[in-house]
């Protein structure tokens, strides 16, 4: 029985029942929406309000040379920033490079990863959507360390190895640990290192 979605940006998709789990991507904005069974709530990622002033992120669009390997298998990383939630005062792109870097560097003794708007088939590939960025609150993070002012990046999507066989993932790191409560965007970006490695490591399970 077929599936109807509706993007944030008024699209409406249709996906089968197979495709329940999985992600599908807008051909009007190529945000990526989740396939659930129906009755189930869709959520809208969309911000309801305009981002505070200062917030900015954009999606990583190289990878640097000594993260590459050339004559190894592709692996191609697709971004979508375009409904991501933001709490943010500042420019927070350097957390989705940090992704990208902390992916390639667990991935490249196996994979050349590549950063590309999409992935032909027959290729591996990981389909990564920002939904939420939170900067916290510094002062609460040094004075109640682990109990307050955290930060988040908060993702989700899918894997897909060159066999095609695909795995949803959705991913949430909080930061709270650094000098005097922690640069929010060097929490960040932490936190976008690790979980670019997080999902190399799942990736190359999956063969």
């Amino acid at each position: 029985m077929p599936i109807q979605l509706q993007c944030a940006c008024g699209q409406i998709l249709t996906a089968n029942d197979d495709q329940i789990g999985f992600m599908v991507r807008c051909p009007q904005c190529g945000a990526s929406l989740p396939v659930q069974a129906p009755g189930m709530l869709q959520p809208n990622y969309a911000s309801p309000q305009t981002p505070p002033l200062g917030a900015a992120v954009h999606a990583p669009t190289f990878m640097p040379d000594n993260l590459r390997s050339p004559g190894l298998p592709p692996c191609y990383l697709i971004f979508s920033v375009e409904h991501a939630r933001l709490s943010i005062t500042f420019d927070v792109s350097a957390a989705l490079q940090n992704f990208a870097e902390g992916f390639a560097k667990k991935a490249r003794k196996k994979f050349d990863v590549q950063i590309a708007p999409t992935a032909p088939d027959g290729a591996a590939a990981v389909f990564v959507r920002l939904l939420y960025v939170d900067e916290g609150n510094r002062w609460l993070r040094y004075f109640l360390a682990l109990f307050a002012g955290k930060t988040v990046l908060e993702i989700d999507g899918e894997m897909r190895n060159a066999a095609g066989q695909r795995t949803p993932f959705h991913e949430t790191h909080k930061g709270s640990v650094g000098v005097f409560g922690g640069h929010s965007l060097g929490l960040l970006k932490v936190s976008g290192k690790y979980l670019g490695g997080k999902l190399a490591k799942k990736l190359m399970k999956m063969g």
